[in-house]
């Protein structure tokens, strides 16, 4: 779907693949914490925060970064223009005026 509007291209597949690692570390982290809840009982008594809880939270604000970056939010694609993918004639001739010049060299 993103590529057919043209929010995404294949230039693009690097920073989709950021999000994505970023997303299957926070459902991973998530499917830990449900099975494991939120605290650990730690050697000596002592109740700590589990790590998982970290993963998920450092997770959530990269998601967040990387849909922001690829218009994957209601906010972030009011801030795009995007025109969909492919070039007609009359807009090669205005990205790349010059073409079709001979040049002196």
């Amino acid at each position: 779907m993103l590529a057919e509007t043209g929010i995404v291209t294949r230039l693009d597949c690097d920073a989709l693949a950021c999000y994505c690692e970023a997303w299957a570390a926070w459902r991973g982290a998530i499917a830990m914490l449900a099975d494991d809840g939120p605290t650990y009982d730690a050697p000596g008594g002592l109740r700590k925060v589990h790590p998982a809880v970290g993963v998920a939270r450092d997770a959530a604000k990269e998601i967040a970064v990387w849909a922001g970056h690829l218009g994957l939010t209601p906010t972030a694609r009011q801030k795009l223009r995007v025109e969909p993918p492919g070039i007609d004639e009359g807009d090669k001739a205005r990205f790349f005026p010059d073409r079709g010049r001979k040049t002196l060299n």
